[in-house]
């Protein structure tokens, strides 16, 4: 059993090194499988935005937001208890915290990343 502490402390360090640099501040469902994420990375490129709002689970027919926030604006959890859908997104625009990116997948499939820190950013994605 000692041979394998070691490969699986190497496998570890590996993931965290290579991994993800996102994690999800809070995350809304409601009763209709329509979603809000909340992710936070220090850095990240668009590439990586798009990816991890691309990995965040949707249902078809159904909305997904993510907001994605980097750097200071790192919020609190303010989507995971809203009492329903508008008010989780209501919560995030509520919270003062800009955000750089906010993904939108809508229920025919179409989606949108909309970077907020553009010199005109769009009043109705934007904070």
């Amino acid at each position: 059993m000692r041979p394998i502490a070691p490969l699986i402390t190497t496998i570890a360090l590996c993931a965290c090194i290579g991994g993800d640099p996102f994690s999800q501040i809070g995350y809304f469902k409601d009763d209709n499988r329509n979603r809000v994420f909340m992710l936070y990375a220090e850095n990240p490129t668009e590439e990586q935005a798009i990816e991890a709002a691309r990995s965040s689970m949707h249902t078809s027919g159904r909305f997904t937001v993510t907001y994605i926030f980097v750097g200071r604006n790192k919020p609190k959890d303010i989507a995971t208890l809203a009492d329903n859908y508008v008010a989780a997104n209501d919560a995030v625009y509520a919270a003062g915290k800009k955000w750089r990116w906010r993904y939108i997948a809508s229920p025919n499939g179409k989606t949108i990343l909309i970077d907020c820190y553009t010199k005109s950013p769009d009043p109705d994605h934007c904070n």
